[in-house]
């Protein structure tokens, strides 16, 4: 439920930044190029100016594969008066949506150098020093480095709007004096903060436009391209939550896409195919339904043992939960499948597990337990155990 308030986002926003610098030593931005990170960090910079907290931490990870709108916008940020710049470009693996054989792009690889999509930035931060080259993990590991000894929020521009999960997520539980609207780090000194979560996108606009800001030109080409505001990116174009704006790139800056060809492997292939064909919308005529092509690929396209173990498990758990709903849902549920496995989404990391479904309720609970009985029973329970695919719940 909603509960709304007596005055507007743009008020709220700037009491929860009020109060976040007043409780934290250190605060620091993390932007992406985007509409929200514009309106967070023009807010933030504006309240640390009235507070005389300046200047203020903004950090980037870059992963090479960025639109080249994405970073003039944000090199205008970094190099403004009043900005602490931490820029990252250093070696770290970002998963490749566009291929099965090649995982990762290897992100600002010294051995590459003549193959970097952009040259790095004078005032970027250019050696990892963070003990790991994943990208999820470097955000921890960068704040424990730098800041790992004060008192720090670092604000993010989530929005509750973007996901019923990330609503969900942003309302209940505490991370700090009541907040909801964060996450909380094992470091106990540590927290992220996202206090645009009540934001619409309609607001984003209007405040950018209201305050006329200059804003990421990613978007306007995107809008007359006709792409959904729900899939507008302006971050990585080659990781699985990013893939379908990979096929814009072309249009939008060519000069971007022919480095993007020459930098990551079975982009070409994945252009060729385009939007349309790259996640088929229609059923292939040569198969009954969605799971059996959605086998077909596991068993065809997925070589390395380890990832389909992966994908099995996703599967299995999920069929063994969802298969008795309506043929729609549990369709949409397959089509998540078939486009997890042809974006190489093998970590699970976005499109099947940001899957919204209410698999705690007394109907899935139910119809799980009998199915499991009768697998049981057939004695393919077991095998399944044995394989890895199935976890055996001491509970029941």
């Amino acid at each position: 439920m909603k509960i709304y308030l007596n005055y507007s986002v743009r008020e709220a926003l700037q009491k929860r930044l009020e109060l976040i610098f007043n409780e934290f030593e250190e605060v620091v931005v993390s932007v992406s190029g985007g509409k929200d990170s514009t309106v967070l960090f023009y807010e933030a910079f504006r309240v640390a100016k009235k507070l005389g907290r300046l200047p203020i931490n903004v950090f980037w990870i870059d992963q090479e594969a960025e639109w080249q709108s994405t970073e003039d916008i944000i090199k205008k940020w970094m190099y403004k008066k009043g900005v602490r710049p931490f820029w990252l470009q250093i070696p770290m693996k970002i998963t490749n949506a566009t291929s099965m054989n090649v995982d990762f792009l290897d992100c600002w690889n010294p051995y590459k150098e003549k193959d970097w999509i952009r040259p790095k930035d004078k005032i970027s931060i250019k050696k990892n020093t963070y003990g790991t080259d994943r990208f999820y993990e470097l955000f921890e590991a960068f704040f424990k480095k730098h800041f790992g000894h004060k008192k720090t929020a670092t604000l993010s521009g989530v929005r509750a709007e973007e996901s019923p999960a990330r609503f969900l997520g942003l309302t209940a539980g505490n991370t700090y004096k009541g907040i909801t609207w964060g996450r909380k780090y094992p470091e106990k000194n540590l927290k992220t903060f996202y206090p645009l979560y009540d934001w619409s996108y309609l607001d984003v606009w209007k405040y950018i436009y209201k305050n006329n800001l200059e804003y990421n030109k990613v978007y306007e080409a995107q809008y007359k391209l006709g792409t959904p505001i729900k899939n507008m990116r302006v971050s990585n174009l080659n990781h699985e939550t990013a893939v379908n704006n990979l096929f814009e790139v072309q249009q939008i800056e060519p000069n971007t896409h022919n480095k993007i060809l020459n930098r990551i492997t079975g982009s070409h292939a994945a252009t060729k195919a385009g939007k349309t064909n790259y996640f088929p919308k229609t059923l292939p005529y040569m198969f009954k339904d969605w799971r059996e092509y959605r086998n077909f690929l596991l068993e065809k396209l997925v070589t390395n043992p380890e990832h389909k173990l992966g994908f099995k498990k996703t599967f299995f758990s999920q069929d063994l939960q969802f298969e008795h709903f309506s043929n729609r849902k549990y369709t949409s549920i397959l089509k998540a499948h078939v486009r997890g496995i042809l974006a190489n989404d093998w970590e699970n990391s976005s499109i099947l597990h940001n899957l919204w479904i209410n698999n705690e309720s007394e109907e899935t609970q139910k119809a799980k337990a009998i199915k499991k009985e009768f697998l049981k029973k057939t004695g393919l329970w077991e095998k399944l155990v044995e394989e890895g695919v199935a976890v055996e719940n001491k509970r029941t």
